[in-house]
């Protein structure tokens, strides 16, 4: 696959912190590949959710979505997809001190 730059357009500090942390784990071969915001995911009629990040596993794909201050509306929409697509895992990413110290936090389908 074709590399992403780490600093492309439109990411924010976190995304780009954790986007440069998801670069390490492929050098040190931890996941095979990730894309910042690749696709959106229908979750109803008009409704989308696009995840920040897919994360492509030997065994599985991840959808990692980086929060500094998570919405209500925003985690009903995390939620929704992990219940309509249940094949796929959602993770709720933070880093509450700034430092590169990630909470992971996966959303299960109900």
């Amino acid at each position: 696959m074709k590399p992403i730059p780490i600093k492309s357009p439109g990411r924010n500090k976190l995304e780009k912190s954790y986007g440069e942390y998801l670069a390490q784990l492929k050098r040190l071969g931890e996941i095979i590949d990730f894309r910042y915001e690749p696709l959106s995911l229908r979750i109803g009629h008009s409704a989308w959710y696009k995840p920040d990040f897919l994360v492509i596993k030997e065994d599985c794909f991840e959808f990692h979505e980086t929060k500094g201050h998570m919405r209500e509306a925003a985690f009903v929409r995390l939620k929704a997809c992990a219940t309509k697509y249940p094949w796929f895992r959602f993770l709720l990413i933070k880093d509450p001190t700034g430092k590169g110290q990630w909470n992971v936090k996966e959303i299960k389908a109900e």
